[in-house]
């Protein structure tokens, strides 16, 4: 599917914005979301070389003024807050002067509890560290981790609410950009609670964001997954793989059916 993905993006448009999603870097296990640290690294020292990477307050300012730069722009997110994002991700930012979003489901952050790939989340005082870091924006990710395209509204007011509390109070102000859980799109009632708190939201689609044709509430995401090439990852930095993301998203109907968080 990936070489087929890759064959498609020459009759596919691939030019605008490109919101990459990462989730695990560093860690033992063999998910697809986990990636070697040398790996990101690379990654990371590639687009320091060869795209403007912008903060998302920064891209979302290009599309509220309808500009774009000639060099392709990305920007860089993460999911989750789990605790290798301070501990391995952080430096690597550093290192190549990247600016970043990393969206936080709080409850884990509160009761320490372990994500079901075994992944720790960030503490209570790593979050507060990390968000006066000056190249990281902190963004919500629901509380519990709910799949807004389910739950009822008040349930989701509720968990949206506490997600805001929590975040303000461990680093010093509300967050501005949301990403949906498993990147499912929301039903219409909680899509109007989440635009309501927050000036951007995040869901799927491996493929660009276009100024003037993008709803900031409906940001595409690319993720890079640990079986991806370097050619694979060459063609997502690019805008590109969109077939992939069509097909993946037709299975997770399937298999979120049934599912909450």
């Amino acid at each position: 599917m990936k070489r087929f993905a890759g064959v498609a993006d020459a009759v596919l448009p691939t030019s605008g914005l490109v919101v990459l999603a990462y989730h695990r870097v560093g860690g033992e296990g063999t998910s697809q979301m986990d990636l070697p640290l040398d790996r990101f690294r690379d990654q990371m020292a590639r687009l320091a070389d060869t795209a403007r990477v912008l903060s998302l307050d920064q891209a979302l300012d290009e599309f509220a003024a309808e500009r774009t730069g000639s060099d392709p722009a990305v920007a860089l997110t993460f999911d989750d807050g789990t605790a290798d994002f301070a501990e391995h991700v952080v430096g690597v930012l550093d290192e190549f002067e990247l600016p970043a979003t990393v969206y936080v489901a709080t409850e884990p952050v509160l009761t320490g509890e372990r994500w079901p790939d075994g992944a720790a989340p960030l503490s209570a005082e790593a979050l507060t560290e990390v968000s006066g870091h000056r190249l990281v924006t902190i963004g919500c990710h629901t509380h519990a981790h709910l799949l807004l395209d389910r739950e009822r509204p008040s349930g989701v007011a509720a968990d949206l609410d506490r997600s805001i509390e929590v975040l303000t109070e461990l680093t010093g102000s509300p967050p501005e950009h949301f990403a949906y859980p498993k990147a499912l799109a929301p039903s219409l009632q909680n899509d109007a609670l989440v635009r309501e708190r927050f000036v951007s939201a995040a869901v799927a689609g491996t493929r660009p964001n276009r100024v003037g044709r993008t709803d900031p509430y409906r940001l595409a995401r690319s993720p890079i997954q640990r079986s991806d090439t370097p050619r694979d990852v060459a063609h997502k930095f690019a805008g590109g793989m969109r077939l992939e993301d069509d097909v993946r998203r037709l299975v997770q109907r399937v298999t979120y059916r049934a599912a909450r968080t």
